[in-house]
């Protein structure tokens, strides 16, 4: 399992570097993003990433979201999957 709190938005190159986790990972682990929820909270600089483009920037991954938890006050938790090659 590999979990990132706060890291997504500080990335300069965020499709390469989650892409260089895939080899770290067994097929069946999962990747836990945590990120701040703009729309609950408003987010100051470092300026924290909208979930839109959380979810278009993993989804040029090869990662698949498996789903979203959003109990936490401020944050969204962002759980996937490596996508299963044929």
């Amino acid at each position: 399992m590999i979990i990132m709190v706060y890291v997504l938005h500080h990335l300069d190159k965020p499709i390469k570097f989650l892409e260089n986790l895939t080899q770290y990972l067994k097929p069946d682990a999962p990747l836990v993003i945590i990120e701040r929820d703009t729309k609950k909270e408003r987010a100051h600089p470092p300026s924290f990433m909208t979930k839109k483009q959380i979810l278009e920037t993993i989804q040029e991954t090869n990662f698949e979201l498996v789903k979203t938890v959003t109990f936490l006050s401020r944050d969204t938790i962002y759980i996937y999957k490596l996508k299963l090659t044929s």
